[in-house]
């Protein structure tokens, strides 16, 4: 038996005292709470990103005065994670939108789910979805989660009402009617609201801004509880309205006041993170970057379940706003409004833990230890380098004169002259193989990064480098092969999440859209582009066939092995026909079905006619039946022939045939011939 909930009824304005205690509830106890219980996780992603960032932090040396002073140091880690995000995206989402396939309803028109996969591929491809995609898993691999807030976009843009020579033509309109010369020129202002962009957009939000509820977990639970948090613009709040009308999309907003950003976020750490966040990681960090703007701190509650003062809120979302005074106000109470009932934000993790904590860990994690390692020795190593090229000295004590001695940014040791002997200034002794052992033991650094990311799926190394390392040969072919595996439970993995993404995008589309226009016969038609090989050509699909409920699912990388499997076994098939082809019994037929079931798989479209045989296409051609007809009459055996078949006089008159006739009766008498001579045999 199917249970509904509702919002629970007559409640109270949100300007009541009555919400008073729920939002100071979620600002001051929740909120606080699950923000202490990731202390430890907040320094793990801090740590995690100086690694993708190329951070270092070196020890004090004396000796590393005279190389690098940067903060900046290897990008091993940095480049694994951008080579491993660009091959996962591409290969989840494919060029060739193999990715992404509609299940329809029974007996559904296989033409209408092409048309229908091939608008929803064009609208991803307009929306970006690849890109904002890649930003989740590029947050993912570093910090080992990540959310994305799903949201429908309009984007409109004013512009004049025509070109230029259109303007032209309706001034001359409006002259010629006796308009004057001030309305006429009124023409040159008047623009139009023309929307530039109306689709899904799977916003990115930094992992520091999203609280989970750390009772919570991942690996069972379909919703989560969680705390988003942003910093509006007061502009934003004040004129932000439904989307279905004017009415205003937040209350209770009298005397509301905004801070200034540096008072609010800017604080020296949390700036250099959401700096870091918004522009190196590219990653949407919910609030401007100028400490001088004002802003208003507004925390989203989402909760698959709230009980409050006797009320119960199923699958809502709250939104608390702060006050410059500290004081938290309600603004907003939205129920999922979703058809389907689909989360508005998705979340994935890159590998779960096992236990009872919501958030995950990142690949990165696992190569700070030889992140770290291998900064230090490339430090070391460049030190070694300097001082064999301007090694240090030693000089006898009292065998310098003030400053006449110059020398290379080398140290000067000065020590007795008994120990010095009859050489009062030399080199200190140098380890000639010290700069090759240092190379060698970042080579293997180097390596062990590479390794972790290559059991991620990405090969960052190539064996040519593998004798000068330590890495045995069995752990080499190790690699190799646990390396296919790794790839494709991540493409399973995070298909499932990209699936999510899909599914909310083209249900969100039934709900919101509208027909596009109407084709030659006057019927709704939503337009698209699609691709035709190397080309993009439009296309168009009626209102009433695309706006059914179906299901988007994701190929993911199985799917399209699959596909490369059936069309491997249909070659395999192919050349086993050409051998063994003759001695079948019908040949051509077969041959044909394989040809048709390979361009299938290969999604390539041919026309119909293609696979018509010779006759037919004749058959089928009025030109070429009247061209054959006037040939055939010209023969007079063919002429009698055809004059036989289709029928002639009754019975009994002239020109049917006499005894024998079609009807089994007697015949009437011959008539005389007519066209030509008597044809010998003709009755």
């Amino acid at each position: 038996m199917t249970r509904y909930i509702y919002m629970p009824p007559d409640l109270p304005e949100l300007t009541d005292e009555f919400w008073d205690g729920l939002a100071k509830k979620i600002a001051d106890e929740i909120l606080p709470e699950w923000m202490n219980a990731r202390q430890g996780v907040e320094k793990k992603w801090e740590e995690c990103d100086r690694a993708y960032l190329c951070e270092r932090k070196l020890p004090f040396l004396e000796g590393f005065d005279y190389i690098d002073k940067s903060d900046f140091g290897s990008a091993h880690v940095h480049n694994g994670v951008n080579k491993f995000c660009i091959q996962l995206g591409l290969g989840i989402m494919d060029a060739k939108d193999q990715w992404l396939s509609v299940v329809g309803n029974q007996k559904e028109d296989p033409a209408v789910l092409k048309a229908v996969k091939a608008e929803q591929a064009w609208m991803h491809r307009m929306s970006e979805t690849r890109r904002y995609f890649t930003d989740g898993l590029k947050q993912m691999v570093v910090r080992g989660i990540n959310h994305w807030y799903m949201q429908w976009k309009t984007e409109e843009v004013y512009r004049k009402i025509s070109n230029k020579s259109g303007r032209r033509a309706l001034k001359r309109i409006m002259k010629a009617s006796g308009q004057s010369t001030a309305q006429v020129n009124q023409i040159e202002n008047i623009r139009e609201k023309v929307v530039k962009f109306n689709g899904p957009v799977a916003q990115c939000l930094d992992a520091f801004d999203v609280f989970m509820d750390p009772e919570s977990n991942i690996m069972r639970e379909r919703k989560t509880s969680m705390i988003i948090r942003t910093y509006m613009q007061p502009h934003e709040i004040e004129n932000a309205v439904h989307d279905d009308s004017d009415d205003p999309l937040y209350e209770n907003l009298d005397g509301l006041e905004a801070q200034r950003a540096g008072d609010v976020y800017m604080q020296p750490k949390d700036a250099y993170r959401r700096m870091r966040s918004e522009r190196i990681m590219g990653i949407n960090a919910n609030a401007a970057s100028s400490v001088s703007r004002d802003v208003v701190p507004v925390y989203i509650l989402y909760a698959p379940h709230l009980e409050y003062e006797g009320l119960d809120f199923y699958d809502t979302y709250f939104y608390v706003a702060r006050n410059a005074d500290n004081k938290p106000r309600l603004i907003r109470i939205e129920e999922n409004l979703d058809a389907s009932g689909n989360h508005l934000i998705i979340t994935e993790t890159f590998l779960n833990w096992f236990t009872h904590q919501a958030y995950g860990i990142g690949s990165v994690q696992t190569t700070l230890a030889a992140h770290h390692a291998n900064n230090f020795l490339e430090a070391i190593h460049l030190n070694a380098m300097a001082a064999a090229q301007f090694p240090a000295v030693l000089v006898a004590s009292g065998m310098l004169k003030g400053e006449e001695l110059r020398l290379s940014p080398a140290a000067i040791n000065e020590i007795s002259a008994a120990a010095m002997g009859m050489n009062p200034v030399q080199p200190v002794l140098q380890n000639q193989a010290g700069v090759q052992i240092g190379f060698q033991d970042m080579e293997y650094m180097k390596q062990k990064i590479g390794s972790i990311f290559e059991v991620s799926g990405v090969s960052t190394q190539g064996q040519g480098l593998t004798p000068g390392s330590r890495e045995t040969a069995t752990s080499v072919n190790f690699r190799a092969s646990s390396q296919g595996m790794a790839i494709d439970e991540h493409k399973e993995k995070f298909g499932n999440c990209l699936q999510k993404i899909a599914q909310w995008c083209y249900d969100k589309k039934q709900e919101v859209a509208k027909p596009d226009g109407q084709n030659e016969e006057g019927q709704d038609v939503i337009q698209y582009k699609m691709r035709e090989g190397r080309d993009i050509i439009p296309g168009e699909i009626l209102f009433d066939d695309w706006k059914r409920p179906r299901t988007v699912e994701i190929t993911g990388y199985h799917g399209v092995i699959n596909q490369q499997q059936s069309i491997s076994n249909r070659l395999d098939a192919m050349k086993a026909f050409g051998q063994m082809g003759q001695h079948l019994p019908n040949a051509p037929t077969m041959a044909q079905d394989l040809v048709k079931g390979l361009f299938q798989d290969l999604e390539i479209d041919v026309s119909p006619e293609a696979w018509m045989d010779p006759m037919e296409i004749a058959a089928a051609n009025p030109q070429v039946q009247m061209a054959a007809l006037q040939q055939a009459l010209q023969d007079p055996n063919i002429a009698m022939q055809l004059m036989a078949q289709l029928g002639g006089p009754e019975d009994g008159q002239p020109g049917q045939q006499g005894p024998g006739a079609p009807n089994g009766g007697p015949g009437g008498p011959p008539g005389p011939q007519q066209g030509g001579p008597p044809v010998p045999g003709a009755p």
